[in-house]
């Protein structure tokens, strides 16, 4: 990662950035960034992973321990996935109501709490952690 900073970011900095602003351009900052943005990727992934077992588009066998694709489901559930994406895009409540479902279920199932989800929408931020149970906007 140090070798992408070195040569590959610190390069075009110099030459994009005025130079009072270079000072930002750490390896810190840099790591911290790039961290995030491949956690997001894995958090991403592992819920459209959750929401296609879900909709039956795989099962597992305990037995081989591999999964294997029901592909008469994958094109049902790529279009609810989508319509929900949709939803959670555009309705704040939806989001909050569907969050806390999710929450409910993983807590049952970990039989443990979980910390809180921030949500925020146009403006907006609930913290949940759990259902019916939210705080005023922040």
């Amino acid at each position: 990662m140090r070798a992408k900073y070195e040569e590959i970011l610190v390069p075009r900095a110099e030459v994009l950035f005025d130079p009072e602003e270079r000072q930002y351009i750490t390896f810190g900052a840099f790591f911290a960034n790039t961290m995030f943005h491949e956690v997001a990727h894995g958090k991403a992934n592992m819920i459209q992973f959750s929401y296609f077992q879900e909709k039956g588009v795989f099962e597992s066998d305990s037995a081989s321990s591999t999964y294997r694709v029901n592909y008469d489901q994958i094109q049902q559930a790529m279009n609810d996935l989508s319509q929900d994406t949709l939803i959670l895009h555009s309705d704040y409540d939806e989001v909050a109501q569907l969050v806390a479902e999710k929450r409910q279920d993983q807590s049952a199932v970990a039989g443990r709490s979980r910390p809180f989800i921030r949500i925020k929408y146009s403006g907006r931020c609930n913290l949940l952690t759990g259902p019916g149970r939210a705080w005023p906007d922040c």
